[in-house]
């Protein structure tokens, strides 16, 4: 039977961390577990011990990253009553995973590697972009019906569209390691989607 590392152990969330923050930056296949053991300051054989396989490690990075992600989402619908004020949350949620360009989002620097990864995280992480997808086209429909979007025939295409946008723009933040990149794209989708009179919003 194998050991898998239980959800409040100390070492097993801060061998998360350290892999999370070294695959948001290098990917899936450029981090071994002896640079997680060299962060975390143990021993490489005793990270066997917490995910025995590097793919039990993977299956709980994405696990927790979406929990928290869609967790931050939710409080986004619960804290703010604009369609226009969430979808500007949620823009600030990718922006702050970029780093100022010298990371991305988790799930979208490990799609750079799908073809790599284990079954199970690939079906993770297009359910966590599929969850992604279907907020921003709950966010869109509910902005039209208070009036701070403009008419969306479509609103699925269109939350499609906008995802690929949000997702594409983390390349090139990436590769020009200028946050401002971003900050052009996010600006060009809200003035895009919302009327005029709602445009001061990312301003203030």
């Amino acid at each position: 039977m194998r050991h898998l590392a239980q959800p409040g152990s100390v070492t097993a969330t801060r061998l998360l961390d350290a892999a999370e923050n070294l695959m948001r930056s290098r990917g899936w296949s450029a981090v071994s577990y002896r640079d997680l053991a060299a962060e975390v300051g143990i021993r490489s054989a005793s990270i066997h011990h917490h995910y025995p396989a590097k793919a039990d490690l993977g299956d709980a990075l994405i696990g927790r990253y979406t929990s928290t992600f869609m967790d931050n989402l939710h409080r986004l619908d619960e804290e703010r009553g604009s369609a226009l004020d969430r979808f500007s949350g949620y823009l600030d949620l990718v922006r702050d995973a970029l780093s100022g360009g010298v990371a991305m989002c988790l799930c979208a620097r490990l799609v750079a590697d799908f073809e790599l990864l284990p079954e199970g995280m690939r079906g993770q992480i297009s359910e966590f972009m599929q969850q992604n997808i279907d907020w921003i086209a709950d966010t869109l429909s509910l902005g039209v019906t208070q009036g701070v979007f403009a008419p969306i025939e479509d609103v699925k295409s269109v939350a499609w569209l906008v995802y690929s946008e949000v997702q594409g723009v983390q390349l090139l933040v990436r590769g020009f390691v200028d946050i401002t990149r971003f900050d052009e794209v996010a600006d060009q989708l809200i003035r895009r989607l919302a009327p005029a009179r709602a445009l001061d919003l990312r301003a203030g």
